[in-house]
């Protein structure tokens, strides 16, 4: 126990409280300023947070595809035919679908041209440039033993080359029935679709009747 003042009578204890209470709130000022910076730090790194948060945000909107993109939905029932994409910017709305019938893969060759299957047989009037065949025949010259004929148009029916091949070997217009075989013949046999170039009226040629196409070396 600390009595004060019992010899002078005055109580000094609460005066020195007082002075050195006093020459303190100089720190308690600095201290509640630094509390209070602090927070304002504290205040600043939330707002720095939701700036950053904010700029993304702004960010994403440049995107030209943010307000263009399509998202598609098919609605195919039981079955799966197909399937759907859209892309950014794609007209909206509901389309419905038909199909009548699914498709099968063909080919078309002269290669494996056959009567009555892939086409018809040849109609003889019919001009080159019109026939269906997979390479088309164009202006030029052929030889056949020794001959050298000209197409040159292609306007020229079938019928054309035939009489002008006939013509040249049998001096005779159209298809020649010879009966000695001494002469080249251009013949089509609608039955099977194919052309007989040989010294026999539709018949198979022999080795010894075939025709030299083209240039003999």
């Amino acid at each position: 126990m600390k009595l004060t003042g019992l010899a002078s009578g005055f109580d000094w204890q609460p005066i020195v409280d007082q002075l050195i209470d006093l020459e303190r709130s100089s720190v308690r000022r600095l201290e509640r300023e630094k509390s209070e910076n602090d927070s304002k730090v504290s205040q600043l790194g939330t707002l720095k947070s939701q700036l950053d948060t904010l700029k993304n945000a702004a960010k994403a909107l440049e995107e030209e595809s943010l307000f263009n993109a399509r998202k598609v939905t098919v609605d195919q029932g039981s079955g799966t035919l197909f399937s759907a994409s859209a892309e950014a910017g794609a007209l909206t709305g509901d389309f419905k679908i038909k199909v009548h019938a699914k498709a099968t893969k063909t080919e078309m060759s002269s290669e494996n041209r056959a009567f009555s299957k892939l086409s018809a047989g040849l109609d003889l009037n019919t001009k080159l440039i019109d026939l269906p065949i997979q390479t088309k025949i164009s202006a030029g010259t052929f030889t056949i033993a020794g001959r050298t004929f000209s197409i040159t148009s292609a306007s020229t029916t079938l019928q054309d080359i035939m009489n002008d091949i006939n013509t040249s070997f049998n001096g005779t217009s159209g298809v020649n029935p010879e009966s000695d075989a001494s002469h080249i013949t251009l013949e089509y046999d609608t039955n099977s679709d194919k052309f007989y170039l040989d010294t026999g009226e539709l018949t198979p040629y022999s080795s010894s009747k075939l025709p030299i196409l083209g240039s003999p070396t």
